[in-house]
């Protein structure tokens, strides 16, 4: 079946606010560079959704109810132009979502990094919500006057939230995991003048989210690997 839906006098609001305390010190002969910082993002949202009655996609001439819009063979004139909304409930919706982070750069060489993230999700739908901690690490290492290597490692996560516009519900998935390693080289030519980077990374994704035939499902997870210069 086939139908025209979509939302009317849809309204969002967003509040966001972030912040960073930077501060440094010594510990015996390491030298440290400390940021502490966080986020916070609140995003509400009204809507009405509105629909047409379903058809089942047959020509009328074959005995049924026609289709809204064939693009092989279009008939104008077929698609309700203003779908009204009395009677419809007014939809509200909205998430909340907040982290905080904690990154020691130590001799401006070596980074040690801890995030922790946070996402609710308000409104009509049922209360749910992920978090995850993702820690990183990079190393900078001169390995000569004019070059020096590099190493990155991180992780990081994203909510899988799927709202489901007829139900007015949510159904949970676990969050998307992600980590990349990155190891490359960089270096200073001519006297300074030119500089020149090449690097090799891959990254890991499990837990991805699909729609296999309009319903959502989980997939082992993907890969990637590249190079660049």
């Amino acid at each position: 079946a086939r139908r025209t839906d979509g939302s009317l006098q849809l309204d969002t609001e967003v509040f966001y606010l972030n912040g960073v305390v930077s501060g440094e010190f010594e510990t015996g002969s390491l030298r440290h560079r400390v940021d502490i910082g966080g986020d916070y993002r609140d995003v509400e949202q009204t809507r009405f959704f509105v629909t047409t009655p379903n058809t089942n996609g047959f020509p009328v001439d074959l005995g049924g109810n026609g289709p809204l819009f064939d693009i092989q063979n279009p008939i104008y004139g077929n698609l309700i132009e203003n779908v009204p909304t009395e009677g419809r409930p007014l939809r509200t919706s909205g998430e909340v979502a907040y982290g905080f982070f904690i990154n020691d750069y130590i001799n401006l060489t070596v980074l040690l990094g801890l995030r922790y993230d946070e996402v609710k999700l308000t409104g009509d739908s049922p209360l749910d919500a992920a978090s995850a901690f993702s820690p990183q690490v990079a190393v900078n290492y001169q390995a000569m006057d004019t070059v020096s290597v590099f190493f990155s490692y991180a992780q990081a996560f994203e909510p899988n939230f799927v709202a489901d516009i007829e139900l007015v519900g949510t159904e949970p998935f676990d969050p998307e995991d992600s980590e990349q390693f990155e190891f490359g080289v960089k270096a200073e030519l001519f006297e300074g003048q030119m500089q020149a980077s090449a690097a090799d990374y891959r990254i890991t994704k499990s837990n991805v989210l699909v729609a296999v035939d309009g319903i959502p499902e989980l997939r082992e997870g993907q890969r990637s690997l590249g190079f660049e210069l």
